[in-house]
């Protein structure tokens, strides 16, 4: 075991350290303590803040440094996206997931900053979360609102589910009604939820995806029919204007998918398919 080493006779202990005490003076040992005990005091709070100090200005000047350099890429991100949506026309609606499957070769976050840029200066409109679209101006009204079915197909290639218009909808887009639905209702494979564009709400209800591989129109003509029910859509003003609006690319397709409809539709649909579109048209006039 080291033998411990004994402090020198007339040393005083400061903090830990010893200290030599002037000699020859009786009664200066106090005086020497105090003395001593101030001096290392001032050294640490002048070592503590000229630390501090340092570290402060590297903070800073670090922080400025990362400012600058977010700032500079964000004005070539923003001018990246600002020629990227210059290609779409007006009252087109994209999400986050559209822009970066596009191959932009930019990171979300920057992705982020520069939408929220370009909508603070007026080029973008946010039409849901996570929504965007292009604003169309009018002479008069300004800013339109963006489609709905446009929300709804944006929204569907977001989640990647299938979306469906309602039986309100679907009889509106397909001329069957001129009432337009107050909250639009969309079929999803997906979860049930609500999207809110601007002013209006998108109500989104779960649906089996028994439909989900059917053709667009076929699936809308059937939820259509579903909506009006059986007697509704047995009328002759029904089905003439189904038989004058579908193509005849469409009939077929209507013929092809016949399989999906319920059973009291069926002959409806198989009449509606069988027809033409110069027939519809001729007997419409007459």
């Amino acid at each position: 075991m080291p033998r411990r080493r004994e402090p020198r006779r007339g040393a005083v202990q400061v903090d830990g350290q010893w200290f030599l005490r002037a000699s020859g003076k009786p009664g200066c040992s106090r005086e020497f303590v105090r003395k001593m005990s101030r001096f290392s005091y001032i050294l640490r709070v002048t070592a503590l803040l000229g630390y501090n100090v340092r570290k402060t200005d590297r903070v800073s000047y670090m922080n400025q440094k990362k400012a600058a350099t977010q700032a500079s890429a964000g004005r070539g991100t923003t001018a990246r996206l600002r020629l990227a949506i210059s290609s779409r026309p007006a009252g087109d609606v994209f999400s986050t997931h559209d822009l970066l499957a596009d191959g932009l070769g930019i990171s979300r976050s920057a992705l982020d900053v520069a939408l929220k840029r370009l909508v603070d200066e007026g080029e973008l409109r946010r039409a849901a979360r996570g929504l965007f679209y292009v604003p169309e101006r009018h002479a008069v009204l300004g800013d339109l609102p963006p489609k709905i079915e446009a929300v709804a197909a944006t929204v569907a290639r977001r989640t990647g589910d299938q979306v469906l218009p309602g039986g309100a909808e679907a009889t509106n887009r397909l001329g069957l009604s001129t009432q337009v639905p107050a909250r639009p209702v969309f079929y999803t494979t997906g979860r049930a939820s609500r999207q809110h564009a601007g002013t209006r709400t998108i109500e989104l209800r779960h649906r089996t995806a028994k439909l989900a591989h059917a053709d667009p129109t076929v699936a809308m003509v059937i939820e259509a029919l579903r909506s009006l029910g059986k007697r509704n859509a047995a009328s002759i003003p029904v089905m003439r204007e189904l038989k004058r609006s579908l193509t005849d690319a469409e009939k077929q397709r209507l013929a092809e998918q016949l399989h999906l409809a319920p059973g009291w539709m069926r002959p409806i649909l198989r009449s509606v398919a069988l027809s033409t579109r110069h027939s519809a048209s001729t007997s419409s006039q007459a």
